[in-house]
């Protein structure tokens, strides 16, 4: 007997005059006759508890939870804050987040700590754009750079200084997020 057979992801079945797969018990039980389809390999009709391991559970329950619509519509949402806030030079990530605390109080915890992350996240990156474009720092992290981007931006190559700022901006956002997952 198979793994699959043993985790339920095969599934025999038998085949219609028309062309259509029908669930045959008899066949799955060895019972089946000449008509028989070939062996199917149907992963979605089985539960997800028997198709993952245990230890992966949580890390699914997490995505089902984050990729809600309306989790996704307040992250959207998050991000053009985020944007705005971390473009305008003088207003940080800190203060794009304080301010935002108060309309968290009336959400779920998901949405309201992704929206706070999602809208951190975007007005460190969004600070760049002031900094390349105007020699001005949209935000506190992104001041380290700006005499570069803008030289860059005077020589015609302001997008690739922005795409650099916004390629290692979610590098370190990635790492930054396996290194706080992996120290538990």
């Amino acid at each position: 007997m198979s793994a699959r057979r043993i985790l339920g992801l095969e599934q025999t079945f038998n085949c219609s005059p028309h062309g259509k797969l029908w669930g045959n018990k008899r066949a799955q039980n060895g019972e089946g006759h000449a008509n028989r389809c070939s062996t199917l390999w149907i992963a979605w009709f089985t539960p997800w508890e028997r198709r993952f391991p245990k230890s992966a559970k949580p890390i699914l329950q997490a995505f089902s939870m984050v990729f809600e619509p309306y989790t996704i519509l307040v992250m959207v949402l998050a991000s053009l804050y985020g944007l705005f806030v971390g473009a305008v030079p003088g207003l940080s990530a800190t203060m794009a987040v304080a301010l935002l605390v108060p309309v968290t109080f009336f959400m779920q915890p998901i949405p309201a700590i992704a929206a706070m992350v999602t809208a951190t996240a975007m007005a460190i990156f969004s600070g760049d754009i002031p900094g390349c474009l105007l020699r001005i720092p949209g935000t506190p992290a992104s001041a380290a750079y700006t005499d570069e981007a803008f030289a860059m931006t005077r020589k015609g190559m302001a997008e690739t200084a922005l795409g650099a700022g916004l390629v290692f901006s979610a590098v370190g956002g990635l790492f930054g997020t396996v290194v706080n997952a992996s120290c538990r």
